[in-house]
């Protein structure tokens, strides 16, 4: 557990000389340990939890302590919440980088098998498409 933490702290300090000051780079968040920039949506949606926060409290004293209409047991309905791990979903049709990875995912575990295969030949293997169309025409379906 130390030592996990160690290369952690390591790495925290690696990032913060190599990128400055990671708490006031403007509107870009980045993951640090796979530096990846988020998107508007996660950081729009960070930067508003602590006005969140207040709002729901503000809901929670006036409705279940000054007002009494709510009881004292009632919870907190999950928030929609954005973050590094819940990011929104690109559903988009002109997603070729998803395409792209599913692509890649396929010949790596079409690769694979065939390797355990010792009479398998690589070139009939790699004679075949892994689509109908081509990605320029088929674009999605």
């Amino acid at each position: 557990m130390q030592t996990k933490f160690h290369t952690y702290v390591l790495a925290f300090v690696e990032a913060t000389e190599q990128l400055g000051n990671l708490f006031n780079s403007g509107t870009e968040l980045v993951a640090l340990h796979t530096q990846k920039v988020m998107g508007k949506e996660v950081v729009a949606s960070l930067t508003q939890l602590q006005d969140l926060g207040k709002n729901l409290h503000a809901q929670y004293v006036s409705h279940t302590i000054e007002q009494a209409t709510l009881p004292i047991t009632n919870t907190l309905k999950r928030q929609k919440v954005f973050t590094f791990t819940n990011r929104p979903v690109n559903t988009g049709k002109g997603s070729k980088a998803g395409s792209a990875q599913r692509n890649s995912c396929l010949i790596t575990k079409l690769f694979f098998s065939l390797q355990s295969r010792p009479d398998a030949d690589m070139e009939e293997f790699l004679h075949y498409e892994n689509q109908r169309e081509p990605p320029s025409l088929s674009d999605q379906g």
